[in-house]
């Protein structure tokens, strides 16, 4: 393998706009129209270690968009299907009420004679599998399949295929969610966290990841290794599909894997852990965990806000395969999130054009996979 040392800093500079209502998500690029479904899986393997004392194997849920034929008397689904659970889980602002997709429940999958290339989505830590909807509706819409894998316990909500919801409950009394939540309102920590925007060699790089893993080793170095099992549970679980409706659709030899924060952490995690995967993408993740002191040998895009403007040569550092890094400096950790449109009053959305940056990632994330 050899290592591309391209290293792309965006200056862009838009002037901040607040959406009036109605919000609408922009509509998707390709050619194919979309279908979704969800998903429920048990690993019967991995008992779950967030539930304490009863042994319980590991569950998970996820959702699915995927080319399809398209069918005029079905309805586009709403972005949240429970309105009113979600609505006050989430203390969305009315405007996202009546959001509206481009994408169709339970459509029949398209066969259009070769199979289509397999991608998985990781949410933000305490996020959930929608949160990047208008990105999952532009890969469907050319020609991907891709799942959005919901990792219970640490997303917020998920969604059961009969429509019940799962729920995060922070008080739980769960000994590993307790001390993930206490790890990260570690003073030490919140230090290390504020010198990550300052660090601007790569010493001091370094140390921020280091440092950020002694302080929150549940946080950055534990979970990501769950999530890494979780997707190659799901990856094991695609060979059945294989069989089922889906057989015409998948293609188990080009699978990509990418995730925002600690999504795009397990994303590096998983490319240590399984060559099944052929390229992978992390968005604003960092590199924390047990990739801190691994390379990466796939083909792997970093995508990054301004808080590790400078970091290049340091994520660059560890690969060795090609790589690329994109820096945009105008844009925050939110804006990686469908609520860079939908909510702009988010303490972490940057100066950035909510959607245009999202017209961005969408384009950056679609040209490198199709490579």
């Amino acid at each position: 393998m050899y290592l591309i040392k391209i290293i792309i800093v965006i200056n862009i500079v838009f002037n901040t706009v607040i959406f009036s209502q109605p919000i609408e998500l922009p509509i998707p690029s390709g050619e194919f129209k979309i279908g979704t479904k969800l998903f429920s899986l048990i690993d019967s393997t991995r008992y779950e270690t967030f539930i304490d004392e009863t042994l319980v194997y590991r569950e998970l849920t996820a959702k699915v968009w995927y080319p399809a034929e398209d069918n005029q008397n079905i309805e586009f689904e709403k972005y949240f299907e429970q309105n009113k659970e979600l609505h006050r889980i989430l203390n969305l602002n009315d405007a996202t009420l009546t959001l509206m997709t481009h994408s169709k429940k339970n459509l029949s999958v398209l066969d259009i004679g070769e199979k289509h290339p397999i991608l998985i989505f990781n949410h933000g830590w305490g996020e959930h599998f929608l949160q990047n909807t208008i990105l999952m509706e532009e890969l469907a819409s050319n020609g991907y399949v891709v799942f959005s894998l919901a990792h219970h316990y640490e997303c917020k909500f998920s969604i059961y295929p009969d429509n019940k919801l799962f729920i995060l409950n922070p008080s739980m009394k769960s000994k590993r969610l307790q001390e993930i939540l206490s790890e990260q309102t570690n003073p030490k920590a919140m230090q290390v966290f504020e010198k990550m925007f300052k660090a601007r060699d790569y010493e001091d790089q370094d140390f921020v990841f280091q440092k950020a893993n002694d302080l929150l080793p549940m946080f950055f170095i534990e979970s990501p290794r769950l999530w890494s099992e979780d997707i190659s549970f799901l990856i094991d679980q695609l060979m059945d599909l294989s069989k089922s409706s889906f057989k015409s659709l998948l293609d188990l030899e080009r699978i990509g894997v990418l995730g925002m924060s600690m999504g795009g952490i397990a994303a590096q995690q998983f490319c240590n852990n399984d060559n099944r995967v052929k390229a992978a993408i992390s968005m604003d993740g960092g590199f924390y965990g047990d990739s801190y002191d691994q390379k990466i040998s796939q083909p792997f895009m970093f995508i990054n806000s301004h808080r590790y403007i400078s970091y290049e040569d340091y994520f660059l550092d560890h690969l060795s395969g090609p790589g690329y890094v994109v820096t945009i400096p105008k844009a925050d950790h939110y804006n990686f999130h469908d609520i860079s449109i939908m909510d702009r009053s988010h303490q972490m959305l940057g100066e950035i054009n909510g959607g245009k940056f999202l017209s961005v990632l969408n384009e950056l994330v679609l040209n490198f996979f199709n490579k």
